[in-house]
């Protein structure tokens, strides 16, 4: 009997009446699949091992599971997370959000839940920034020092980065939006004066407990039952408003206008960080398991770059 059938048997359930059903996207080292039997909906997230993954990186593999089991469990008292989680060898299993029973994964399109959609994300997220987390049993590294470090420090040593990064913009021009186009021209033309801008996150300012993902395939939203945000691995110490800004960010190339929000939101500093961070991981090879990561990694940082012109 496997873990997830020896699972729904603890709880007095027949594993052979269980429903499977395959999640697709996401990091390769993961099998993702919902699993149903009788009122039990279960998310189950599984380490698997492929031939291309190192020791080292099978063992963050788990950890990253490790990391985001402890935080749910920490952060139980609160209904903004999944009520509960539970790591069973190399699976992570939590309630699962269905859309057939009201939950949204991204924003809604009727106006009047899209207004409270986003309110009710913006206030879990930015509420949830002042609570004690315990990150020291992890071997996962804080995720702002990777968004520094794989961002605009290393797009600093590239000698040819302009030329770069205009052939990654043509090689995706039938894939992005006209207006994401052109504007990628924009970001090339001011790739020197970001470069200067950067300077490395004072510690002292990092003092908000930050989801450091904070994208709306990350949320699940309920117009009754509210916010339950999942995928806590990168979760470290940040500046205050870095979920808030990342989301902003996010509902913006869904063409989702948040001006309204950017004063009360967006951290500009936090930003220019992603900016960095979404452009170098853009010019990476293409991903086998997620063909499509580049252009939205790409978009991204185009998106930020626009919304921080615009806010600066």
């Amino acid at each position: 009997m496997d873990d997830i059938s020896r699972y729904f048997e603890d709880l007095g359930l027949d594993s052979t009446h269980t429903q499977q059903l395959p999640v697709h996207g996401g990091h390769m080292s993961y099998k993702k699949s919902i699993h149903i039997n009788d009122s039990e909906k279960i998310f189950v997230k599984t380490f698997v091992s492929v031939p291309d993954l190192t020791e080292k990186q099978s063992d963050h593999a788990v950890a990253y599971l490790q990391k985001e089991n402890s935080i749910i469990n920490q952060l139980s008292a609160i209904d903004t997370v999944p009520e509960h989680s539970e790591l069973i060898s190399s699976s992570l299993i939590m309630p699962a959000y269905l859309e057939d029973l009201g939950w949204y994964w991204q924003a809604p399109e009727d106006q009047e839940f899209q207004e409270k959609y986003i309110d009710d994300i913006l206030s879990a997220i930015t509420e949830k920034e002042s609570l004690q987390i315990n990150f020291d049993s992890s071997i996962v590294a804080p995720s702002q020092k990777t968004f520094e470090e794989n961002g605009w420090q290393k797009l600093a040593k590239i000698t040819d980065l302009e030329t770069q990064v205009i052939d990654k913009i043509k090689q995706l021009k039938s894939k992005l939006h006209p207006t994401t186009f052109s504007s990628g021209y924009e970001l090339v033309d001011d790739l020197d004066n970001l470069i200067a801008e950067y300077a490395p996150i004072d510690q002292k300012k990092l003092t908000a407990f930050t989801h450091h993902d904070a994208r709306q395939h990350n949320i699940a939203w309920h117009p009754e039952l509210g916010v339950r945000i999942v995928d806590w691995s990168w979760a470290g110490v940040g500046l205050p408003n870095s979920d808030s800004t990342m989301f902003l960010i996010d509902l913006t190339k869904s063409e989702i206008d948040i001006s309204q929000y950017l004063e009360k939101y967006f951290n500009s500093q936090h930003a220019h960080t992603l900016i960095g961070y979404w452009l170098a991981r853009s010019l990476e090879e293409p991903s086998k398991s997620n063909p499509q990561v580049r252009l939205h990694q790409l978009a991204s940082a185009i998106t930020a770059y626009n919304l921080y012109k615009y806010t600066g």
